[in-house]
């Protein structure tokens, strides 16, 4: 396979992944009632959004529960990613890229 055809595999798949999202979680301003619903749910429940940094009961800088947040965080950001997830066209070739910034949640 050219690298212009795993190019054009890899954007296909990214969106293949994009659509499969929207049709799961919507298009921001397009969104049903239980779409939104459930985005609010997984927000509250990932605490999205808030700092993820944890202090002990004596102000310690908590470690284990800083990673479990930023953990639960980053679900958040990967749906985020995925429904607001664009291609660009390179103008030298008028072929589809991928955004630059979706280069840290791929495949």
């Amino acid at each position: 396979m050219s690298d212009l055809e795993e190019r054009a595999a890899h954007v296909q798949r990214q969106r293949n992944k994009r659509d499969a999202y929207l049709s799961v979680f919507g298009e921001t301003g397009k969104r049903n009632e239980e779409q939104e619903l459930v985005l609010r749910d997984l927000e509250r429940m990932t605490r999205y959004g808030d700092t993820a940094i944890e202090r002990d009961n004596t102000g310690r800088f908590d470690g284990g529960l800083t990673a479990y947040k930023a953990g639960l965080q980053d679900v958040m950001k990967r749906i985020y990613l995925r429904i607001n997830w664009r291609e660009k066209h390179d103008n030298s070739s008028g072929h589809p890229e991928p955004d630059d910034s979706w280069s840290s949640a791929t495949d």
